[in-house]
């Protein structure tokens, strides 16, 4: 049985693969929250709703990229490397989530940031570039098994 749920698993990582890239490839504005937050370099810190001396040192140091609130508390996107890296990240009390850039299934981990690498692991018979061709050529993706990555957590709009 172990085999199937291989194939299962590596499906799973095509499809994945191609949505990845096919989010990549949006044509949306820069300046989104969402845009800018998958790409390469930034960081998900989470903060409390209301103001605080860390969020505000961020802020002051100019390494916030966007923020999303959540109503209890914010999602700031920061410039890891503007801030110092991980070093300037701790030194400003931020933790880090990369947690949330990381979709975990039991093929591996998938970082949602660098979908490049994620099709770059895979082999060319198992991959599915249904979302992308559907984009390419105008039409609504053929139905299937999608597995889709929120820039934070789920909120309710």
């Amino acid at each position: 049985m172990r085999p199937r749920r291989d194939r299962v698993v590596l499906s799973l990582l095509a499809l994945v693969g191609a949505s990845l890239a096919a989010c990549a490839a949006d044509p949306g504005p820069d300046g989104t929250a969402a845009v800018r937050a998958r790409k390469p370099g930034v960081a998900k810190v989470i903060v409390g709703a209301r103001p605080t001396g860390r969020a505000d040192a961020a802020y002051d140091q100019g390494v916030v990229l966007g923020e999303i609130d959540y109503g209890s508390f914010r999602l700031l996107l920061i410039d890891e490397r503007a801030a110092g890296g991980a070093a300037g990240l701790a030194h400003l009390g931020l933790p880090v989530r990369d947690d949330l850039n990381r979709v975990d299934l039991e093929g591996g981990a998938l970082d949602t940031r660098r979908p490049e690498d994620v099709e770059s692991r895979l082999e060319p018979s198992l991959r599915r570039d249904e979302l992308a061709h559907a984009r390419a050529e105008g039409r609504p993706a053929h139905d299937g098994l999608y597995l889709v990555q929120l820039v934070g957590p789920v909120r309710d709009e």
